[in-house]
Order: C-alpha cells, then sequence, then structure tokens
C-alpha cells in the first residue's frame, strides 16, 4: 500500500469528521486519530501495537476499531463525503 503524506489541513478536516460520527464510541474514535495520526497539534501516527499496549488490549481490538470508523466514514452527510472525496482525489492523482 502506497503511503501519502497528507497536509495537516487536510488530517485536521478528516479529524471533525469523525469525531462527529454518530453511533460509535469515543474510544473507537481515539483509536482511529491515534492511527492515523489525526490529531491537531500532534500529527502523530501509532501503531496497532503501541496503541493496544497503552490501552491494555490486544492489537487486534484496536484494529477492529479503526475498520468500524472506516466503515463509518462512507455513511457521512453528503457535505463531509465531498470534502474525502477531494482530499482523496488530491492525493490520487
Amino acid at each position: 500500500m502506497k503511503q501519502y503524506n497528507i497536509s495537516n489541513r487536510h488530517k485536521e478536516q478528516i479529524y471533525h469528521i469523525v469525531l462527529k460520527l454518530p453511533k460509535k464510541t469515543d474510544l473507537q474514535k481515539e483509536r482511529f486519530i491515534r492511527y492515523y495520526g489525526l490529531k491537531p497539534t500532534q500529527f502523530k501516527r501509532e501503531t496497532l501495537s503501541a496503541i493496544s499496549r497503552e490501552q491494555h488490549c490486544n492489537p487486534n481490538a484496536v484494529r477492529n476499531s479503526v475498520i468500524s470508523i472506516r466503515i463509518a466514514m462512507i455513511r457521512v452527510s453528503d457535505e463531509e463525503f465531498s470534502i474525502l472525496e477531494n482530499i482523496y482525489r488530491k492525493y490520487h492523482k
């Protein structure tokens, strides 16, 4: 899988969309944000293992949280989906 260096502005936009996701726990959102390094001012990516060690769980639990949020992002509002789509297109030319 190819890695992309997404701008901090775009990471912040994704961060705010994730925070607004309904029916997802704060823990799931936090794990997703940490895994992808979306937290404003830090933007530090963390591994599944590092997150799981800190939260005293197994890496699969963190992975399931990340996947759950990724799936939920398909069901965002049209406006938010448009933001995500524009970010995607910018980095996948």
